[in-house]
């Protein structure tokens, strides 16, 4: 393998701590796996690859307040649903986890794990 292509998930983060675009002989493509919805589609996932020349500060400062505000509102949404069938996560104990990112559902169940070892001693 000579080329590989590195994507974060809404966001370049990760793909702005790239230094080289070769590494050990690898060429490296960065990108950004980008959200979208539809009527008709729940989720769309769309693979974005950049050029050499990508504004990355750009793109993240354009896109971050965006995706966090719609990841924040999903998160939410998701958190008055357990609540209603009698699993409580406050959104606090998502925040403390999300300083460097964004609220997501693997974070959201890493919650419902720690509320599960509480009730069932584990």
């Amino acid at each position: 393998m000579s080329v590989i292509a590195i994507t974060d998930h809404d966001t370049v983060r990760g793909v702005m701590r790239v230094k080289e675009p070769v590494q050990d002989g690898m060429k490296i493509i960065s990108g950004m796996e980008l959200s979208s919805y539809s009527d008709i589609e729940s989720y769309i996932h769309l693979a974005c690859y950049f050029p050499k020349t990508a504004d990355f500060s750009k793109i993240l400062e354009e896109m971050d307040a965006h995706v966090r505000e719609v990841r924040v509102k999903r998160c939410k949404t998701i958190l008055e649903k357990l609540e209603q069938d009698g699993y409580p996560i406050p959104y606090s104990d998502i925040e403390a986890k999300t300083t460097d990112c964004y609220p997501s559902l693997p974070i959201i169940a890493q919650c419902l794990l720690v509320l599960f070892s509480l009730w069932f001693g584990g």
